[in-house]
């Protein structure tokens, strides 16, 4: 009997989290985000830049993408950082000439704006572990860039992510560049660190808050999304730093699976020998 009653509440907790998450999911998915209380853990394109030879800052119209670091070796010059400095303040002037930009009211221009959102996403990181065990968890991870950025930031990284959905793959690979190459330098740009790098790989990778939110962007993105938050989990593995024991080998295989059902990837040789390379290493370990 007391087998029986356990079963019984079990199936209606887990009932309840399906509805709560449910009706979160569709809220959602209908831009109708209601005011989500604060959540504090006990003891979480986003503006992207442009990829383009050297050329005058101020930029109109995307061009060729450039070769990608490496994700299994360190940058070798320290002028490579100034170069992606420069495109990635070079596509925040594009981005404060452009009319859908100004209607957020970016008065400090968009490459400020960039190094706010990321201080703020740094200090306030997803909830990794446990987000099912309640309501205001799941909830809190469903809701977290909205909660950490306001309405308006949130929007306006939507807007970017849609608005410049083309220039997807050069301006991912520009801000991991810059962003990792950043940490290196004695005094960064950015208020970040690889810790909180990783806590967000972890949050797309394995949460389900993580999962809804590249549910609701196109398959390229959310590709996109997948592939460099593994890269990060896989650096932070490598410097031991991988405290909820991602398996990297696991979602890599996943990731080279979905690939092969991609055909709208410019970059695909470069993403394919890369986790190629990845993958070599980390079954010689």
């Amino acid at each position: 009997m007391e087998r029986k009653n356990t079963l019984f509440i079990f199936i209606l907790f887990a009932a309840m989290a399906i509805i709560v998450a449910g009706g979160i999911y569709f809220y959602l998915g209908h831009e109708k985000i209601p005011e989500v209380a604060e959540y504090k853990e006990e003891k979480e394109p986003f503006v992207i830049g442009e990829i383009r030879e050297k050329e005058p800052m101020i930029v109109r119209e995307a061009p060729p993408p450039a070769e990608e670091i490496s994700p299994l070796e360190p940058p070798l010059e320290k002028k490579d950082y100034y170069h992606y400095l420069e495109q990635l303040r070079s596509f925040c002037d594009y981005l404060d000439g452009s009319n859908y930009i100004m209607e957020y009211g970016v008065e400090e221009g968009t490459y400020l704006r960039l190094l706010s959102i990321i201080k703020k996403l740094s200090k306030s990181g997803p909830v990794i572990v446990g987000e099912t065990l309640d309501a205001d968890r799941l909830a809190a991870n469903l809701y977290h860039f909205y909660r950490i950025l306001g309405k308006n930031d949130a929007l306006l990284a939507a807007s970017i992510l849609t608005r410049e959905r083309e220039k997807m793959e050069p301006l991912m690979a520009l801000l991991y560049q810059w962003i990792t190459m950043d940490m290196d330098q004695e005094i960064p740009e950015a208020d970040t660190s690889i810790e909180a790098l990783y806590r967000y790989g972890a949050f797309f990778l394995v949460t389900l808050g993580g999962k809804s939110y590249l549910a609701r962007r196109d398959s390229k993105t959310s590709f996109l999304v997948r592939y460099y938050s593994l890269l990060i989990v896989e650096w932070a593995d490598r410097e031991m730093k991988n405290p909820y024991g991602i398996d990297v080998l696991f979602h890599l295989d996943m990731l080279v699976t979905d690939m092969v059902l991609m055909g709208n990837l410019e970059k695909r040789s470069n993403y394919e020998e890369k986790l190629r390379q990845l993958r070599l290493r980390l079954v010689r370990e």
